[in-house]
């Protein structure tokens, strides 16, 4: 399990693309239906390139592509300099995908498409994240066992009995919550919680951060109610922390 800072990307105005900018609001709306797609590259022979221009130097170790159809491609930084390792395909299959580079410092992030999954399609992608790790929970001590993990999609939905006693359906969305328990977790562990609880603010969570055969599971979400992490889970302090979190997942 890992916590990213929110989307580096949240406005067009640090987006450019090679063809249909007016479709960049796409890249960091969540909304899996919305994609953006180029205009007049559909041929494999030709290179479309998104480009992320921040306002100050930002710290980048985290990217992930989702609901894509891209066949080979790169992402560099800087204007061109490879991530390490280098973030490249010549031969993809996947629609969505997660990096982790090692950390940079990095003024501006360039996507380049170079082919699609099936041949000369215009290419097309629905989220693009740029973000930075704030704490990976295996790494850094443990994750959870599987009782004490509580994943819900939850359905907003309005439900109307009609004349004949049957019922139509009306769904507004669907939203993630996570009911998580975690034990023995060490002081640093703790307190690295703590600073994302004090944050206040957006996050991005990653249930499942594997990079192959990724599930593209990234919500971005808030952490709801008290903080619970101040009790011990033995009678030696030394065993660790025990404490609970409730996280749900923000609006588009």
């Amino acid at each position: 399990m890992e916590f990213y800072r929110r989307n580096w990307i949240n406005t067009t105005s640090v987006l450019s693309a090679s063809s249909a900018n007016s479709l960049t609001t796409y890249l960091f709306d969540r909304d899996r239906a919305l994609q953006w797609q180029s205009d007049g590259e559909d041929d494999d022979a030709n290179t479309a390139t998104i480009e992320v221009t921040f306002d100050e130097t930002t710290t980048v170790d985290r990217l992930a592509i989702l609901n894509h159809n891209f066949k080979a491609f790169r992402m560099t930084y800087n204007g061109g300099t490879d991530f390490d390792p280098t973030i490249s395909s010549t031969n993809n299959s996947e629609t969505s995908s997660l990096y982790k580079p090692t950390s940079v410092n990095a003024t501006s992030v360039q996507l380049h498409i170079d082919s699609t999954i099936v041949a000369d399609e215009e290419k097309a992608l629905g989220q693009l994240i740029v973000s930075k790790l704030e704490l990976d929970l295996e790494a850094s001590d443990r994750d959870p066992d599987a009782a004490s993990y509580k994943p819900v999609k939850k359905r907003k939905e309005v439900l109307l009995e009609m004349s004949d006693g049957g019922f139509a359906q009306y769904v507004i969305d669907d939203k993630r919550q996570y009911q998580i328990k975690y034990s023995f977790l060490n002081t640093a562990t703790v307190e690295s919680l703590e600073a994302i609880y004090d944050a206040k603010k957006e996050f991005l969570f990653v249930p499942f951060g594997t990079i192959s055969s990724w599930d593209a599971v990234i919500p971005e979400v808030i952490w709801t109610g008290d903080w619970m992490f101040d009790e011990f889970s033995d009678n030696n302090q030394g065993a660790g922390y025990t404490g609970k979190m409730d996280l749900k997942e923000t609006a588009d």
